[in-house]
């Protein structure tokens, strides 16, 4: 079995603790018991950006990822570890050489770290190889093709995103009859032979009510699955009726509310505000209609309204034009 992961980005948020805390909890309490679980051997896939930070890392979190690569390697039925650098892993997009992946995994058993050059993982029981391309060395087609020109390649592993591959790229792809695969991009999205995976977690509000998580496949290629993350920090946006689906929010989740001001003070609304504010920290309750911001009493609640959110958007040179629009507006011009 393949396990495929990407853009886990470690050190996000400034660094934050909360963050990694969540992150290596997906792992130990989620990816590990899976792997566990199975039985035949596994192969794990990174595609890229495993590290946020292309210039700055905790040491805490350094040692905590470092710690993680080897309780996975560890894993009795684990076969290998294979991880590509991202344009995150790297200082320099000049200079593969220097990179958060290879100072910081080096020399763990199983692990194998492709940063410089493009490689390749031969599985001796199909007589078949999978092709790996770090961030830098996309840009080599010629080099690719030599790869891709070897007898058994079915599969490429890159960190670039696949709607926007030059034309060049595309043909010499479709010329092998092989799937692409890879990271970077944060929303996954599969079409024909493309697979952009998405990131492992959910990263901002542009994640909002969008599942994140893993793919594994068989050796051949085939039962490819999609595992949703049911343990890192999740990001809900909701409008109006929304607010009372039946979900089971962590405290550390982000959720903003988007509700009419009409609808602000009914009471099965307060109630249900209510609730939110005694389960969720990162709370935010956005009015979406004309008028003056929504007054609450629950202490701890960030309120906005989105017509103030929008005025403080307009450039300081368009905002007399921008006020004579309004005004504009409130006579029925």
């Amino acid at each position: 079995m393949k396990i495929l992961l990407t853009d886990t980005h470690f050190g996000v948020k400034q660094n934050s603790i909360t963050w990694l805390k969540s992150q290596l909890s997906f792992f130990y309490s989620q990816l590990i018991p899976f792997i566990k679980q199975q039985k035949e051997r596994v192969l794990i896939y990174h595609l890229g950006d495993l590290f946020d930070s292309r210039s700055s890392i905790n040491p805490y979190i350094a040692d905590q990822v470092r710690k993680l690569f080897i309780d996975l390697s560890s894993l009795e039925n684990i076969l290998n570890i294979v991880i590509i650098g991202g344009n995150h892993d790297y200082y320099s997009p000049n200079d593969p050489s220097t990179n958060s992946i290879d100072l910081i995994l080096r020399n763990i058993d199983k692990v194998e770290l492709i940063t410089n050059g493009i490689n390749m993982y031969e599985d001796e029981d199909l007589n078949e190889f999978d092709v790996f391309v770090p961030w830098n060395d996309y840009f080599d087609l010629e080099n690719l093709e030599s790869w891709i020109s070897i007898k058994g390649v079915k599969r490429i592993f890159i960190h670039n995103d696949l709607d926007q591959l030059e034309p060049e790229y595309r043909k010499l792809f479709n010329k092998y009859d092989i799937n692409i695969y890879s990271g970077h991009i944060h929303i996954p999205k599969i079409s024909g032979r493309y697979y952009n995976l998405g990131s492992l977690y959910a990263l901002n509000f542009a994640d909002a009510n969008q599942k994140r998580g893993f793919y594994y496949m068989n050796d051949d290629g085939s039962n490819f699955t999609f595992v949703p993350n049911e343990v890192s920090i999740r990001f809900y946006r909701l409008y109006n009726e929304e607010i009372f689906k039946d979900v089971n929010y962590d405290i550390n989740d982000y959720v903003e509310l988007y509700i009419d001001q009409d609808n602000l003070s009914k009471e099965k609304y307060q109630s249900r505000i209510k609730i939110f504010n005694d389960n969720v920290k990162n709370l935010n309750i956005i009015p979406i209609s004309r008028g003056e911001i929504f007054e609450s009493n629950y202490e701890g609640v960030n309120q906005y309204s989105i017509d103030d959110i929008c005025k403080e958007m307009i450039p300081e040179n368009l905002k007399d034009k921008f006020n004579i629009i309004i005004e504009e507006y409130k006579m029925g011009k």
